[in-house]
């Protein structure tokens, strides 16, 4: 008889998981909450164009992610070099930020100021040793100074997250910031040496994108999954998750109107952890579900634009810091994949950062469209006369926050949940990890493995506990 796995979550994740174990015999239920699989990895059409929910290259730094996408998608999986800039004090630098274009946008005195910030930091750090740092504030300030925070991390980490960066932690400076430490830009601008290197896998030059949007990687998945036997239900609302015995037992979820429930011989959750938690039945402990009601994730408004050139700057992505811009980043939806585009014409893409709910997040397109157009024409990168169309699309857990005391929380979650033999959370929304798809894909072949062993009456390779720790940083 086959072992039955639920999978809450149709995202690339939730379906790595679901299409490797159809693979290997068994049978698997994934329960999605939208109309479409792809989470926040997936694509649509709009009229010729094809767009994704955000930028999306395909990291190459887990080869045997890699490989695995290659045979799923075969020529359509196009590798390619993508470049980054930013909009800097009004002028566009490369991004992650260099040492000769640091000093090269900021007057000499204030260079200056950032050299001296440094010089300090460093002295203070030499006589009285490592510190634990506890916020994003004061991270980037023993580490780069108050000069260089004040003109450009304070204002654009506000901006982004809607938090004041005293109250975000400092381990997510420590993981998220991708720009050389300033003594190697000392190094490299005044003193001609090379800069040491520096690993950050967000920004890397080379990646992969498939022909046809980063959905193709869910569509591909789907049918396989479908092709062995597995269910993808879609437009669910997963209403419980029953356990008896110390045991996930079964899914209790509503589809169409009617009430079903599916039993599980184990469960992955792909589903964000603020939502998976209450889902409990009976009710998880108390402090595990104050724990869970306490992470809190980032939405985000997607302004589309259609633009009647070939191409806008060639640049996939263009980040402004400027805090009075609405928006964080644009990606140009044709240096992604020509295939996106109709020929002649682009499209792209301007990120705005907000909170569910906000002023933001309700407002119509043609309030947020003048506030997006003006500082693109304001850059010289498109006229409003070439933008034949514009569109929005909202996200509502685009990332995950965070705050000062996350891990410490999310280790009160991922404790319970290590103490359920047959149930497993990853994923970016499901682990509260600040990860990529390649990631999420990652996580879902080791939770594969684990249930593989486990099934089979294995030791599994590593415990629970140990499975994700290069992820996190509480697991």
């Amino acid at each position: 008889m086959k072992r039955h796995v639920v999978i809450l979550g149709g995202g690339p994740g939730g379906l790595a998981a679901a299409w490797k174990l159809t693979r290997a015999g068994h049978a698997v239920t994934v329960l999605e909450r939208e109309s479409v699989v792809g989470g926040l990895a997936r694509t649509f059409a709009y009229g010729e164009f094809r767009f994704d929910y955000g930028p999306h290259a395909f990291n190459i730094d887990i080869p045997e992610v890699i490989e695995e996408m290659k045979g799923l998608l075969g020529d359509d999986f196009v590798e390619k070099t993508f470049s980054s800039k930013v909009v800097f004090r009004n002028k566009f630098v490369n991004y992650p930020l260099r040492g000769a274009d640091v000093f090269t946008s900021i007057n000499p005195l204030l260079g200056a100021y950032c050299v001296l910030d440094f010089a300090i930091a460093r002295v203070r750090h030499r006589i009285l040793g490592e510190k634990e740092i506890d916020t994003f504030e004061s991270w980037v300030v023993s580490r780069f100074g108050r000069t260089l925070y004040n003109i450009y991390f304070g204002p654009y980490t506000q901006k982004l997250w809607g938090r004041d960066p005293s109250k975000l932690s400092g381990v997510f400076a420590s993981q998220r910031i991708p720009v050389l430490h300033l003594w190697d830009l000392i190094q490299k601008t005044f003193l001609g040496k090379q800069a040491a290197p520096h690993r950050h896998n967000e920004y890397v030059d080379e990646a992969y994108y498939p022909r046809k949007g980063i959905g193709q990687i869910a569509e591909r998945m789907s049918e396989e999954v479908i092709a062995h036997g597995g269910k993808i239900l879609t437009e669910v609302e997963v209403l419980g998750v029953r356990e008896e015995g110390g045991r996930i037992r079964s899914v209790r979820f509503r589809r169409g109107g009617q009430p079903e429930e599916q039993e599980c011989d184990f469960l992955l959750s792909t589903i964000p952890v603020c939502d998976f938690v209450p889902l409990q039945d009976p009710p998880a402990p108390a402090e595990v579900r104050e724990a869970a009601a306490g992470m809190h994730y980032r939405s985000a408004r997607l302004m589309y634009l259609l633009v009647d050139r070939e191409q806008i700057s060639g640049t996939p992505y263009i980040y402004f810091s400027n805090p009075d811009v609405l928006f964080n980043r644009i990606y140009e939806i044709r240096c992604f994949s020509p295939d996106m585009t109709p020929a002649g014409k682009t499209a792209i893409c301007a990120e705005i950062t907000c909170d569910e709910g906000d002023e933001v997040w309700r407002a119509p397109d043609d309030a947020l469209y003048p506030r997006v157009i003006g500082p693109l024409e304001d850059a010289r990168l498109v006229s409003r006369e070439h933008v034949f169309d514009y569109f929005s699309r909202s996200v509502r857990f685009a990332y995950p926050i965070y705050e000062s005391g996350f891990q410490h929380r999310m280790k009160k979650v991922t404790t319970w949940i290590n103490g359920i033999p047959n149930a497993l959370i990853y994923g970016r929304q499901g682990l509260f990890t600040y990860t990529n798809t390649n990631h999420s894909i990652d996580m879902a072949f080791r939770a594969v493995s684990t249930i593989n062993d486990l099934f089979a009456g294995r030791e599994p390779a590593k415990p629970k506990s140990e499975l994700y720790l290069d992820y996190t940083v509480w697991y």
